[in-house]
């Protein structure tokens, strides 16, 4: 393992202005810092890369690998890798907790699920008999997470003390042709929403009570959905068709609906949820539409095809990555422009940053 700098005077504390881009082709990640947007650093890994993960208040970085199902904290005071840790099934989805503190993997096929200190690098628990499924959805207080069952038409609830978890069916009107999203959440924590991407239902569930209150139907491939930062509006998309429906996370009641690109399944959110970028992992199509004048007011075609999208802390920005493209670009939800920031990359298959405005899933 390597490491190249660019500019770095001074050992890294913590992540919570820095960008990390892993490499599509080589074993290599990148270092971007938010207030100059250069990079700084590209650490050279012994392994590919599959998701990476930035602890916000440590310089901890940590990259899955299915190469050897292992999972690699490298300490960026030095740029090495100070630990590595073997699990026990494939990490295929990691999803960092609330406190950014723990992280948990699952696996889609084979089902098993680990728990993992991102500052320790140690193993909390592991359970090898876990179902499979994506990622997984933290509870507010971090006692309980949720995840929904590949193989059958369930939401389930892992209660992290006790280790076991529950099963809640779901009322799909066709009980033979489900694929369920990944749970989302409201930013308090007191619904989760559930897409069947098959059949275009949406589901509603009061997590206290575990009830399935409400349902909605948003064409034929709805995308999971989406809580935006100040917690005002839940957004749910058809894949297929660019179908938007906008409710208000109070009432439930339909606030905007329209169009935005077929195809859009990432989106990002601007201060006082107004501006909103919606885009896609399958095509190069973007818009930017605005919550109060409930119009599209900006759109075209990116540089290349994204790979992931987050939002600054501060809702100023939001910052994009390609999968079939070297460069990243900052879109200002201000003035709507997009910059473009240089890499070392030929693409990128992974990314993540220190602290995002990106929540509730």
């Amino acid at each position: 393992m390597g490491s190249n700098a660019y500019g770095q005077t001074e050992a890294i504390r913590n992540t919570l202005n820095l960008i990390f881009l892993a490499d599509g082709l080589e074993q290599k990640i990148e270092i971007i810092d938010i207030n100059t947007e250069k990079s700084i650093h590209v650490i050279e890994t012994s392994k590919s890369i599959h998701e990476v993960f930035a602890a916000p208040f440590a310089p901890v970085l940590i990259f899955s690998s299915l190469e050897d199902s292992s999972i690699n904290f490298i300490d960026l005071r030095s740029m090495e890798v100070a630990k590595e840790l073997i699990l026990n099934s494939l990490p295929m989805h990691g999803v960092l907790d609330p406190s950014g503190t723990k992280i948990a993997f699952t696996n889609s096929i084979d089902g098993g699920f680990e728990y993992v200190s991102a500052y320790s690098g140690e193993r909390i628990f592991s359970l090898d008999d876990f179902p499979a499924t994506g990622p997984i959805l933290f509870d507010v207080n971090q006692v309980e997470l949720y995840f929904s069952s590949i193989n059958d038409n369930w939401i389930g609830f892992l209660d992290l003390n006790t280790k076991r978890y529950s099963e809640i069916d779901l009322p799909l009107n066709n009980q033979s042709n489900f694929e369920l999203s990944s749970p989302s959440r409201s930013m308090d924590g007191r619904y989760i929403y559930i897409s069947n991407t098959t059949t275009g239902e949406v589901y509603v569930l009061n997590a206290f009570s575990k009830i399935i209150f409400k349902a909605f139907y948003i064409g034929s491939q709805p995308v999971r959905p989406y809580s935006t930062p100040e917690g005002s509006f839940l957004y749910m998309v058809d894949e297929a068709s660019g179908k938007f429906i906008s409710v208000d996370q109070s009432q439930f009641n339909t606030f905007y609906e329209g169009e935005v690109p077929a195809g859009t399944n990432l989106i990002a959110v601007g201060r006082f949820d107004r501006y909103n970028l919606f885009i896609s992992t399958h095509t190069k199509s973007y818009a930017i539409f605005d919550n109060v004048t409930q119009t599209i007011t900006k759109k075209g075609m990116l540089q290349g095809t994204p790979v992931a999208v987050y939002g600054t802390v501060d809702g100023r920005s939001a910052y994009i990555a390609f999968q079939d493209y070297k460069d990243m670009v900052k879109l200002s939800f201000e003035n709507q422009e997009i910059v473009p920031i240089n890499t070392n990359l030929n693409s990128v298959t992974a990314m993540t940053v220190g602290m995002s405005n990106n929540v509730c899933h």
